[in-house]
């Protein structure tokens, strides 16, 4: 809201001298799209989904230990003494504390990879929207997905032309 609140007074500024609005230039990029729609964004998800199924195949492993393990208990429990009645449940609960824990730990993985990938993308994305702004004469970029932006004529918007150039670098 501060964000909107801050564009809004800018261009309230920028807008009430005439002469400057006559100067006036305005883009704007749709950062999300051109992040899932550049090639470099496609193979950064396709890595990560491969990552994450590594990842998952680990944790089904042990689930289907610990599926195997219960079973066991549920079966056997009323014949087993007590102390190997107390062993199997301890094994089951340390089982299934290590389970929850190796979760936690790839999912905590997988966000900062994803982070760190769209980070960088999205910085690399900014450098080339620099860019192309001064090449095309633009006062200022505005990004679109934030919702900011209520309308704008389509022929400002620069994503397009944003994902092109970030291909061909990037290739």
């Amino acid at each position: 809201m501060k964000k909107f609140i801050a564009i809004a007074a800018l261009l309230m500024m920028v807008f009430s001298t005439h002469a400057i609005a006559a100067d006036l230039k305005i883009g704007y990029v749709n950062l999300q799209r051109a992040l899932n729609e550049s090639e470099s964004g496609k193979r950064a998800k396709t890595s990560l989904k491969a990552e994450a199924e590594k990842y998952q195949k680990e944790v089904t492993a042990k689930e289907d230990k610990l599926k195997a393990l219960k079973d066991e208990i549920d079966k056997k429990i009323a014949v087993w003494n007590k102390d190997t009645k107390a062993a199997k449940v301890k094994t089951f609960q340390a089982g299934l504390k290590d389970l929850q824990q190796t979760t936690q730990k790839y999912d905590t993985i997988i966000k900062r990879t994803k982070g760190q990938s769209e980070a960088t993308i999205i910085a690399e994305l900014k450098e080339i929207i620099k860019t192309l702004a001064k090449k095309k004469g633009y006062t200022f970029v505005l990004e679109f997905s934030a919702g900011a932006i209520l309308y704008a004529p389509e022929n400002n918007n620069m994503t397009d032309e944003l994902i092109k150039q970030y291909d061909k670098k990037t290739r």
